[in-house]
């Protein structure tokens, strides 16, 4: 009898290891096609987008929104009260920087007087928050937007949600 010999050697139960560039390659296809099937998917309209832009309305649906905006504003039955101005240090040390702000409340007509009764609140709710943020939160580009709808909130509360129509702000200056 011969026994057969062979040159191949006994694995230890390893698996035979694969190429790094084959993993790489597997990678990149797998990617490419989850990508272009995510780009389907949206684009055929399978997943709803949360809210149209103004570049996807018709021309007739922008002209009635500008008009139902322009017809439900009050012109007459508004009026402004200006707040007293408020001139505050906000941050310390090295930070320190002077702000200068002004800003008046639309209200009701009716509210007028009201509101001019409650400015010392206004003013004192208005002065605490300001000096209460820091200058980090004064340099980011929507700080403006994003004050000025927490102070909306905060002097809404003090005179009511059916009183105050809007806040808005006349002056921030910052030096």
């Amino acid at each position: 009898m011969s026994e057969s010999r062979t040159d191949v050697p006994i694995e230890d139960g390893e698996p035979p290891r694969r190429s790094v560039r084959f993993s790489v390659i597997v990678g990149l296809v797998l990617g490419l096609i989850g990508a272009g099937a995510g780009y389907f998917i949206v684009v055929s309209g399978l997943f709803p987008t949360q809210a149209k832009t103004p570049s996807d309305l018709k021309p007739a649906e922008t002209v009635e929104q500008s008009q139902i905006v322009r017809s439900d504003y009050d012109i007459e039955g508004i009026s402004f009260v200006p707040l007293d101005p408020i001139h505050l240090s906000v941050g310390s040390g090295q930070n320190r920087r002077q702000l200068k702000f002004q800003a008046q409340v639309e209200v009701p007509v009716e509210a007028v007087s009201d509101v001019e009764k409650l400015k010392p609140r206004i003013a004192d709710l208005l002065n605490g928050y300001l000096r209460a943020i820091g200058p980090s939160d004064l340099d980011d580009p929507l700080a403006l937007t994003k004050l000025r709808g927490q102070m909306l909130r905060r002097v809404k509360l003090i005179i009511g949600h059916n009183r105050v129509n809007d806040l808005l702000i006349v002056e921030f200056v910052l030096n």
